[in-house]
């Protein structure tokens, strides 16, 4: 740099001057503020939101499994109703009650009836078996 160049540099205030020259002989820790810290001050920083995240994770896992849980209900009764209903429709409509045993009618009731009490939970299954038996 020549002479010129100098004089167009911008001069600081004194005490930027002075501020500037003392955070050059500032170690890490003083510019970011650890200086005077223990190893437990700075566990403590990092305990907190390590904590958290691990309590959010948690109540994120719990509520991923009742959701899974209330799905599996609601598909259940979804199962039963859709039993009922086809049953119903083949006790109405086609004959099912004067049909003779192992007619084709009789076989499509019992294929229907075993597969939806495979699904169902005790409670169904109950509500289910009340069913057919006040159907005769």
């Amino acid at each position: 740099m020549t002479t010129e160049d100098t004089a167009k540099l911008p001069t600081f205030p004194p005490r930027a001057q002075k501020k500037a020259r003392q955070n050059q002989n500032q170690s890490l820790a003083e510019k970011t503020g650890f200086a005077g810290k223990t190893l437990w001050d700075l566990v403590q920083l990092l305990l907190i939101p390590l904590v958290l995240a691990t309590v959010g994770y948690w109540l994120s896992e719990q509520q991923h499994r009742i959701d899974l849980e209330i799905a599996a209900d609601q598909q259940r009764e979804v199962s039963l109703n859709a039993y009922i209903d086809n049953l119903s429709d083949l006790l109405l409509n086609h004959g099912l009650r004067a049909s003779q045993a192992g007619s084709e009618i009789r076989i499509i009731a019992r294929v229907r009836t075993l597969g939806t009490l495979r699904n169902l939970d005790s409670a169904r299954k109950k509500a289910l078996v009340l069913y057919l038996s006040e159907a005769h």
